[in-house]
């Protein structure tokens, strides 16, 4: 098949304030849009334009259980998702599930580290993982933590720390 891929910047039709991303596939005439919300952290908007945040307590567990905090913002598809594989698994595996929004007003810094990676997940407070997350992986790192034996992992995302660095370089 004949397929051919267009990518653009243009303003948000919703607010007209924010950048959007927009991919588009010929194969099937789809276009998918991706607003870019500004480095000052604002930029989560819903319709009308209000404000919106997800931080919030999503579910709780028995109060020994782990707990698990998802950095991610409104419209958040992979978050979404890990929320899902998360869901899947509180029966079996008890925790809590604390979202953070990183467009908050007071959440600027955790923007500043993650505004390129969410979801990103910890665990207990420790970084865990970003992206994606498999029943396997969650059941594996809750276990761990359940047993106090969960370790902080590598790799976590820090976008600000990179931009400042690149900075440096070039100035």
């Amino acid at each position: 098949a004949n397929i051919r891929s267009t990518t653009a910047f243009l303003a948000n039709p919703r607010t007209s304030a924010f950048p959007t991303y927009v991919s588009s596939s010929r194969r099937n005439d789809i276009a998918h849009f991706v607003t870019l919300p500004d480095g000052g952290g604002g930029g989560n908007a819903g319709e009308s334009g209000e404000r919106i945040s997800v931080t919030e307590t999503v579910y709780s567990g028995p109060q020994d259980a782990p707990v698990v905090q998802l950095y991610t913002k409104h419209g958040c598809t992979l978050c979404d998702k890990v929320s899902d594989v998360l869901r899947s698994v509180r029966n079996s595996h008890p925790h809590t599930l604390e979202a953070v929004d990183i467009t908050d007003d007071d959440k600027k810094d955790l923007y500043d580290k993650y505004k390129y990676d969410i979801p990103v997940l910890h665990l207990d407070g420790k970084y865990w993982v970003k992206h994606r997350l498999t029943s396997d992986a969650a059941i594996e790192a809750l276990v761990a933590a359940k047993a106090g034996k969960f370790e902080e992992q590598a790799g976590e995302p820090d976008a600000g720390a990179m931009e400042r660095k690149q900075a440096e370089r070039q100035g």
